[in-house]
C-alpha cells in the first residue's frame, strides 16, 4: 500500500493499530486507543499551547492602550508590542 508522503507517519500508525487488533479484535476500540496514545503524546505542547494562550489574555488591555496611543503611527506600534512581549516573556 503506498501512502506517499504520509509513509513516515502512516507505517507505524498502521503497524500500532494491526498490534492492538490482534488484542481486541475490534478496530473502533484500535481507534480510541490510537486516539488517546496520540493526545497523550502531544500533552506537552497542548499544555504550553494554553499557558501562552492565557498569557496572550492577561496582555490583552495593555495592547488595546498602545493601539489606541499608536494608532496612526503602525510602526511604532509593532515596536511598542514586541517590547510588551519581550518585558512579559511572551512568545506569541
Amino acid at each position: 500500500m503506498d501512502f506517499g508522503w504520509f509513509t513516515i507517519v502512516a507505517k507505524p500508525l498502521l503497524w500500532f493499530m494491526n498490534l492492538t487488533h490482534t488484542v481486541t479484535k475490534n478496530f473502533g476500540t484500535d481507534i480510541i486507543i490510537l486516539s488517546i496514545l496520540i493526545k497523550i503524546i502531544f500533552l506537552p505542547l497542548t499544555q504550553i499551547s494554553f499557558k501562552s494562550m492565557k498569557e496572550m489574555q492577561k496582555v490583552q488591555p495593555e495592547m488595546g492602550r498602545l493601539k489606541e496611543t499608536y494608532k496612526n503611527d503602525k510602526a511604532r506600534l509593532q515596536q511598542e508590542i514586541m517590547l510588551l512581549y519581550k518585558r512579559r516573556k511572551i512568545n506569541p
